[in-house]
């Protein structure tokens, strides 16, 4: 597993494709920044990233596949991960909200930006890029379509002063790279019954 740490850059999910294009990851890999200038969401929304408020984190595998799963399928199993990753690290009833939301009390707590490399039909590689207020600032999230709020508007102080982000981090790659496989192994169900379970806005 490779690992590029920054204390600032424009985009994570960008560096990961100038990366990519200069051959620089050849596995799986994750990258982190402390701050992010650039940062997007979904359409091409502002997602703002002030150092040391938010978890920037993108998440790569690279790795030539001719079955394409959908980019739909990919965000959902990557909500999974997330919650998983942030209620076993936290135990905070962290929820979603399609599609690519990560809520608390039906406010903005993330959001997730799944992108795939595909070139003359093969996947060449897949970025989840995943982003997780923290700590509180003015923000806009994907356009303030939900409030936002962070991890210390939920836990108490001391909590707060014990969180350790760096192993939500660890837990939120090794839950995406586990979820991916499922897609990958075209175990598409269980991803979407594990996404509907964690869902605050699925109808009948």
């Amino acid at each position: 597993m490779l690992a590029f740490h920054y204390d600032t850059i424009d985009s994570t999910n960008d560096e990961a494709k100038r990366l990519l294009d200069q051959n620089k990851i050849t596995e799986d890999t994750f990258i982190v920044a402390r701050e992010q200038t650039a940062g997007r969401g979904r359409l091409g929304h502002r997602w703002s990233s002030p150092i040391d408020a938010g978890i920037y984190l993108t998440v790569i595998q690279p790795g030539e596949r001719d079955v394409l799963p959908e980019t739909t399928t990919l965000t959902l199993a990557a909500g999974v991960a997330c919650v998983n990753a942030i209620s076993k690290e936290t135990s905070l009833a962290v929820q979603l909200k399609p599609i690519n939301d990560i809520v608390i009390d039906n406010k903005k707590l993330g959001g997730i930006l799944t992108e795939s490399i595909i070139q003359q039909g093969k996947m060449l590689a897949v970025l989840t890029g995943i982003g997780i207020n923290v700590h509180p600032d003015e923000r806009q999230v994907e356009s303030g379509a939900l409030p936002p709020t962070c991890l210390a508007d939920h836990v108490s102080i001391n909590q707060m002063k014990q969180l350790d982000v760096n192993a939500i981090v660890a837990r939120l790659v090794t839950e995406i790279l586990a979820w991916n496989k499922l897609v990958y192994a075209g175990q598409i169900d269980i991803v979407k019954e594990a996404w509907v379970a964690h869902c605050v806005d699925i109808e009948s």
